[in-house]
């Protein structure tokens, strides 16, 4: 039970980091269905295995709940926009900065993906040095 009700969590931690660029229901809804799979495969599965690999204990599931779901979602946004006016039509020069093609923002919405990435990842391991000296 506990699996299925992150993997709820999962889902809208995935639209979340995209819902300002998905304009159709059915992409939400893929969006969460995948991210609910993936969480739930990864509570079932990869916790334990990185546990006995590289003994990586995420006593929260913080991986599997935000991590992984908020990769999902910036690289779900970065499809999304690099897809244009197919799925803005006449509005995408209102939403995103003037003179940026689908491309160029796709591009951005990557580098701001694989930032947060980074930020977290210097986040964990500074904080799992200073914790245990």
């Amino acid at each position: 039970m506990e699996i299925v009700l992150n993997a709820s969590l999962a889902g809208g931690v995935a639209i979340g980091s995209s819902c300002d660029i998905i304009v159709r229901p059915f992409g939400a809804m893929l969006v969460g269905f995948v991210s609910g799979v993936v969480s739930s495969l990864g509570f079932a599965f990869l916790s334990k295995f990185l546990q006995n690999k590289i003994n990586l204990h995420d006593t929260c599931g913080v991986l599997n709940l935000h991590g992984i779901p908020g990769l999902i979602g910036g690289f779900v946004s970065a499809i999304v926009v690099s897809r244009g006016e197919g799925n803005f039509g006449d509005q995408y020069s209102r939403i995103f900065k003037q003179g940026r093609d689908p491309q160029t923002q796709a591009g951005y919405q990557l580098a701001g993906t694989f930032l947060s990435l980074g930020l977290a990842i210097f986040g964990g391991l500074f904080t799992g040095f200073i914790t245990s000296r």
